[in-house]
């Protein structure tokens, strides 16, 4: 099949680092919305960098199909798995501090990520009462 013949040639060129990436995105880009299909071809090649190969097909698929896509059974089992926790945890803190809402004073969050609202630039609209700089009158 074309994912053997792919992990083969590439094996040829000499670099892991290359090969995994380029495998994984082999494994997510053949099949974009199945996010099991993509991580279990990944993950049954037999290669030295197994392992990196599925964690960024992973990554790949479910950047692409959001939580929504990651199987139910797969969301139970890491949330039994502390590294998952942990994981978990940090991205909570990196998209807190990317929207700056994390007190970095006591470490607790001042936001609750179940009211989450993203909208495109320049739909929210200025408030004349609130005095930001950022909100010049033009």
């Amino acid at each position: 099949n074309g994912l053997n013949k792919l992990q083969q040639e590439l094996s040829n060129q000499g670099n892991p680092r290359q090969t995994a990436i380029a495998l994984s995105v082999y494994c997510f880009a053949s099949t974009p919305k199945d996010f099991m299909l993509s991580v279990r071809r990944a993950a049954n090649l037999s290669n030295d960098v197994t392992f990196p190969i599925t964690a960024l097909t992973g990554a790949l698929s479910g950047a692409y199909n959001g939580l929504a896509g990651i199987p139910w059974r797969w969301h139970k089992f890491g949330n039994q798995n502390p590294a998952y926790q942990l994981a978990q945890t940090r991205a909570q803190e990196l998209w807190g501090t990317w929207l700056g809402i994390y007190s970095t004073a006591n470490k607790q969050f001042s936001y609750d990520f179940t009211l989450d609202v993203v909208v495109p630039p320049n739909l929210i609209q200025s408030r004349p009462s609130l005095n930001i700089i950022s909100q010049r009158a033009n």
